[in-house]
């Protein structure tokens, strides 16, 4: 019974032998220490496991994991690694006394290892807050069919925050408040020496579900769709002196866009490029408690705060995708 156990445990060796890869294993142990160091504990603990897949016999992973689970706050799962490195190299007597405090603080017993350990799991995912700066090419239009507008589009700022949540696997999501895009300038009345000073502000709640491709070591790419709801106000003050109309409408928002961002550590530098569609109706004047006829006489007005975006953001990562 001694001599098959024997010849099985040696077949055992031979067959991890035969599919080790030495050079990979340390490559990937390198990676897992590059990571420990950068305090990055998900991406630390799977490149260990990936050591031992590519070298079952590079035992000293298994120490490695247990101080990357006890760095990450979980004893437990540092216990039971810290455990199966000295089943393999039992003389090693200092990690033998820290496991051994560790096994104290747990009650004496020795957890099983488990299949989805905590420090793996913080990785699967992380939150992430966002500030954005950028603006909106708005041509106008919407002022323009109903006056001659001497400077009816231009650029239309705002100011955004969100929170956003990434799986590993690539889907990204956020929520979003932007103040703006807002706008202001003066147009000309036809056929009137006239001159109104319009103000347009804007805010913007809404979600922005995307998909997060990771590039080289630093870079992500994030195409994602903005769907929201857009409520405006809007001020018109006459140059004649007369009374100011105060307009409000709201409506429906969809911003596709594309962002880029570089990330360092816990933080993140970025840009993005889309396109703003939001035709807000019925606009209506507060004053008179009425809607705002369109010029040509087919429904109520629609105002068009829409066009080519373009930001900047900075980000900050509470579990960094890198």
């Amino acid at each position: 019974m001694r001599r098959s156990s024997l010849l099985w445990m040696a077949f055992l060796a031979l067959a991890a032998g035969l599919h080790a890869d030495a050079a990979a294993g340390k490559a990937d142990f390198l990676l897992g220490q590059k990571y420990q160091a950068a305090k990055q504990w998900g991406p630390a603990a799977k490149a260990y496991l990936q050591t031992l897949k590519d070298d079952p016999q590079a035992y000293w992973a298994y120490k490695a994991l247990g101080t990357v689970y006890y760095q990450a706050g979980d004893k437990r799962g540092a216990l039971a690694y810290y455990d199966r490195y000295l089943a393999i190299n039992p003389k090693d007597t200092a990690t033998k006394a820290f496991a051994n405090s560790l096994r104290e603080q747990q009650g004496g017993a020795a957890p099983a290892l488990a299949n989805s350990p905590a420090a793996v799991q913080r990785d699967h995912g992380g939150f992430s807050v966002r500030l954005d700066l950028g603006g909106v090419m708005n041509d106008g239009a919407d002022v323009a069919s109903l006056y001659s507008a001497s400077s009816p589009g231009g650029f239309a700022t705002g100011l955004g925050f969100a929170l956003d949540y990434a799986l590993e696997g690539g889907f990204v999501g956020g929520v979003d408040f932007i103040y703006g895009p807002s706008r202001s300038y003066d147009v000309s009345i036809i056929g009137m020496s006239e001159t109104d000073h319009w103000a347009i502000n804007n805010m913007v709640f809404g979600v922005s579900p995307g998909w997060r491709f990771k590039l080289a070591q630093h870079w992500l790419i994030e195409p994602r769709v903005m769907l929201g709801y857009m409520l405006d106000s809007t001020t018109v003050s006459s140059s004649a002196g007369g009374p100011s109309d105060d307009l409000s409408a709201s409506g429906l928002a969809i911003w596709p866009q594309v962002r880029g961002e570089y990330v360092f550590g816990k933080w993140g530098v970025g840009g993005s490029l889309g396109y703003l569609m939001a035709n807000l109706s019925p606009v209506t004047d507060k004053t008179a408690g009425e809607s705002v006829p369109d010029p040509s006489g087919s429904g109520n007005w629609v105002m068009k705060n829409g066009g080519v975006s373009f930001a900047l953001y900075g980000a900050y990562h509470f579990n960094p995708p890198f």
